[in-house]
């Protein structure tokens, strides 16, 4: 058995969860069953795992935004280490950097993002940057001013996504003193609203614009800044999309993107910088805020319909078949361990 982690919203908020579950899941199978009691993590809608040590790391989306440390036991449960505020409020998306040191975290509302050091056991400490973008974008209603929607490390840089302002911006991060140094900014098309991104082969990665409903290639350059190459609608539906997560292969030929509009998820074929829609399929359940590929497998967390749907993923064609679904209240991140 594997371990894997849902991040829920929770009754005090905008959901029905409890928090942080873990679960067993079957490498052969797909399959789910809970491992442990859950940690009672306010709106826990982001997750991500120290390289190293056995610590979860999650956000509380509040108002009151915070950062939660859970120690990982070996029978499967989790203990609070400790917690701190980010400085801004709704953060929504985590990351810690390759060497184990810092978390960096962005604050959706605030339209920010934070740096807290990492102690040995795992702990957070105090802060020890706070960045704030400024600017809007044409989509009134989601880009009156900016919204970090999206932190990721890089072999050489700390990349902050913004829906609010659609850019994508490269920071340098000190190893000495956890203070960020802006260096780039990489611009989308108005009205983009870019989300989330995924690395893939060959130095591109992928964006999904949540409010255009494209999924952007973007290439390297010399410097390791991100350059636009352009981008393809993630849907055939004329609807909405709500385009929201993304996953790319290990083996970087398939990009995986989820609708929250039509309730589906897109397959794309990669071939050199271009790429090619392939199926688009059911998510199995209404809302499917975040997917992940684990082994043979991909899981969608269906937000507004309880559940979380599992595929199998077939790795010569990249094709998904569902195979079974999970019922779990308000999941909206599906996290399993490396």
């Amino acid at each position: 058995m594997r371990r894997l982690f849902i991040g829920s919203y929770t009754s005090d908020g905008r959901g029905r969860g409890a928090g942080v579950t873990v679960w067993d899941r079957d490498p052969a199978s797909g399959a789910l069953r809970p491992a442990a009691a859950a940690v009672a993590v306010s709106e826990a809608s982001y997750l991500a795992v120290h390289p190293a040590l056995p610590v979860l790391y999650a956000v509380s989306e509040r108002t009151d935004g915070e950062v939660v440390a859970l120690a990982l036991e070996v029978d499967g449960r989790m203990r609070e280490l400790n917690r701190q505020p980010t400085g801004g409020a709704d953060p929504c998306h985590l990351a810690v950097d390759p060497a184990g040191r810092y978390l960096a975290t962005a604050n959706y509302t605030a339209g920010s993002l934070s740096v807290h050091p990492i102690g040995e056991d795992g702990a957070l400490m105090p802060r020890t940057d706070l960045v704030r973008h400024i600017g809007g974008g044409p989509v009134a209603d989601r880009q009156e001013g900016p919204h970090v929607h999206m932190v990721r490390f890089t072999e050489r840089h700390l990349l902050a996504v913004d829906l609010g302002n659609d850019t994508v911006r490269a920071y340098g991060l000190s190893a000495r003193d956890g203070h960020l140094r802006p260096l780039h900014v990489t611009r989308l098309p108005p009205g983009t609203g870019p989300r989330h991104l995924a690395p893939g082969a060959g130095g591109l990665s992928y964006l999904v614009g949540e409010l255009s409903g494209t999924l952007s290639v973007l290439g390297t350059d010399t410097d390791g800044y991100l350059t636009d190459l352009g981008s393809i609608p993630l849907s055939g539906d004329p609807a909405a999309n709500l385009a929201a997560a993304i996953e790319v292969s290990p083996d970087g030929r398939y990009v995986y993107a989820s609708n929250r509009g039509p309730d589906t998820i897109s397959v794309f074929a990669v071939a050199g910088d271009a790429l090619t829609q392939i199926a688009e399929v059911p998510s199995g359940g209404r809302g499917p805020r975040d997917i992940t590929l684990a082994g043979d497998h991909l899981y969608s967390a269906n937000e507004l319909s309880d559940t979380v749907t599992v595929f199998h993923r077939d790795p010569s064609t990249g094709l998904l078949k569902q195979t079974t679904t999970v019922e779990t209240p308000s999941p909206v991140c599906i996290l399993p361990m490396p």
